[in-house]
């Protein structure tokens, strides 16, 4: 019976992992939905409630921060330093793909506006990184599939040692074997 409770133990982890996985990734979309947007070039406003880094998404295209030319200003009227992303974060949406293009740093809570005045086209989106909004629940899910999996394989190997133990112990007391 133990092996079936290994692969019980192991299947578990496998579908309890994916639903974390794919509801924290399906999460992560519902915010990105709620994001601000704009189309290029236009403009939109940003409230901010707790300052932090905010990214600038793009859809519909692969231009970059400058050819955007995107401007940020802050609630006290001041330009704020927009930078291009430094790394890759491209996700798909129910509206395509949606890649980081650049960051600002809002230090104060209020509205931010943004606004793109180049004539790529397209259309942006500005809030928290989805590499935190969305990637840790998906991460999580991967985390429960290997625990559950390593469990189920630690009770697996458990068992055969326990059975190969017995086996050799009968055989040792000279009594007969039974598969």
């Amino acid at each position: 019976i133990w092996y079936w409770v290994a692969g019980f133990v192991a299947l578990v982890g496998l579908v309890g992992g994916l639903v974390v996985g794919v509801l924290g990734y399906f999460s992560g979309l519902d915010e990105y939905d709620t994001f601000p947007r704009l189309s290029a070039p236009g403009a939109t406003e940003v409230e901010v409630d707790s300052p932090g880094v905010f990214v600038i998404y793009h859809q519909g295209g692969s231009a970059d921060l400058a050819d955007l030319e995107v401007g940020v200003i802050d609630p006290s009227g001041s330009e704020v330093t927009v930078e291009p992303y430094r790394s890759e974060l491209i996700f798909a949406t129910g509206e395509g793909q949606a890649r980081a293009v650049a960051t600002f740093d809002a230090v104060t809570s209020g509205t931010y506006q943004v606004e793109a005045a180049g004539t790529a086209g397209g259309h942006l989106a500005v809030g928290r990184s989805w590499a935190w909004i969305g990637l840790p629940p998906i991460l999580g899910g991967l985390a429960i599939v290997g625990v559950f999996f390593l469990a189920g394989v630690l009770i697996w190997l458990v068992t055969i040692v326990r059975r190969s133990n017995a086996a050799a112990r009968v055989d040792q007391s000279g009594g007969s074997r039974r598969g």
